[in-house]
Order: structure tokens, then C-alpha cells, then sequence
């Protein structure tokens, strides 16, 4: 999955995976997450990134081995692999501000992590628009979405529909856009069984 944070991956991700008998390989919950993080002004948004990138990144090698035992993988944040296309664009710097003194760290970062972490078969991007997306935010009450300039970012969506456009057929990964709807995660998560297997990355039941 890639999308906006709140745009509903790890729901989304979780619903997919039962119909699929799937491993879902989910972020950690805020309520797991470290003080600095829920407040990052303390020690800077290049700590927050890296403790989200020491969370993340052993998932994408669960994955690759759950793909080895033939066993399918949902990953809900396949942000590590495609951040270098975005990082520092406009509308990010909730993320990181491009004048940070560990942006250049953060750019090799990101680029060492497309060429080395390992690809998938396919990514759902998933879209949202802005009133759904605000809506969800408030419904799930982290205390780091009610951050400025976060809420002010929905713009950024963009950057990571073109980071996947491009950087998809590079990888060798399917991109399948998906525009959020308003329907039970469930029912949901069966339009996107069908597009799945439409492409052939799942049997028709």
C-alpha cells in the first residue's frame, strides 16, 4: 500500500489480507510509538524518519520472504522504497523541511533505500480526497496528524501518484490507482480483490 499517512492503508491492508489469507505486515500503532516521535520538534524530523524507517524497512524483508515460502504479503506502507521521488517536494515538509541540516543524509538515505530494499510485485496507490481524508484524520485522533503543516498537505498526495507512476515500471512493480470510497473497509477491500485479480495477482474465487 502507499498513500497520504491517514489515507486508511493499514485498514485497508488488514481487510485485504483476510480475504487473501494473507500476511499483513502493519506500522506500529501510535500507542507504540516512542515520545519523540508523537513529538518530533524535540529532536528533529530526521530522528522521527529514522525511527520510522527501523520500523518499516524489516517488514519489506518479511515480505520478500513470505513471497519465497509462496505465501502472499501485504505490506502497508511501501513508503522507504519510492521516498527518494518526493522527499522535499512541495507540500512535504511536515516530513522533513528541504533547508533541515540532515535533509542531504535524508536524500542518501532514501536513495540507498530504493536500490537495495527489496521490490513488490505490486503496490496499490491508494487516493483520497481531501474532505474524506481531514475526516479520517480527526476520527483517528493521532496526536501527530493535528501537527502544522501537516493538515495543509493534502496537495502532497500528487508527488506520490507521480513517484509511482514513475518509479513503477523502473522497478518492475505493478501500480494500481485506487480513489478511497466511502463503504465498509471490507467491501472496499473486495474492489480491491477484483482489481488485484483483473491484473492477475489473485485467483478468481
Amino acid at each position: 500500500m502507499l498513500g497520504l499517512p491517514g489515507a486508511g492503508k493499514s485498514t485497508l491492508a488488514r481487510a485485504l489480507a483476510e480475504l487473501l489469507d494473507a500476511d499483513a505486515l502493519l506500522e506500529p500503532d501510535e500507542a507504540q510509538w516512542p515520545e519523540f516521535v508523537v513529538h518530533p520538534h524535540v529532536n528533529g524530523a530526521f530522528t522521527r524518519l529514522s525511527w520510522f524507517r527501523s520500523q518499516r524497512v524489516p517488514l519489506y524483508y518479511a515480505a520478500k520472504d513470505s513471497a519465497a515460502r509462496g505465501h502472499a504479503a501485504i505490506l502497508d506502507s511501501y513508503y522507504d522504497k519510492w521516498c527518494v521521488g518526493w522527499l522535499g517536494r512541495p507540500g512535504l515538509e511536515w516530513l522533513i523541511e528541504p533547508d533541515d541540516p540532515y535533509m542531504p543524509v535524508a536524500r542518501q538515505m532514501a536513495s540507498t533505500d530504493h536500490e537495495q530494499l527489496p521490490a513488490a510485485d505490486v503496490v496499490i496507490m491508494l487516493e483520497i480526497d481531501e474532505q474524506q481524508w481531514l475526516e479520517q484524520l480527526a476520527s483517528r485522533g493521532r496526536v501527530i496528524d493535528r501537527h502544522d503543516p501537516f493538515l495543509r498537505s493534502h496537495r502532497s498526495q500528487a508527488h506520490f501518484v507521480e513517484t509511482a507512476l514513475e518509479f513503477g515500471p523502473r522497478d518492475g512493480t505493478v501500480v494500481i490507482r485506487h480513489l478511497r470510497a466511502r463503504v465498509p473497509p471490507r467491501d472496499e477491500a473486495r474492489q480491491l480483490l477484483e482489481k488485484l485479480q483483473q491484473r492477475g495477482f489473485a485467483a478468481e474465487s
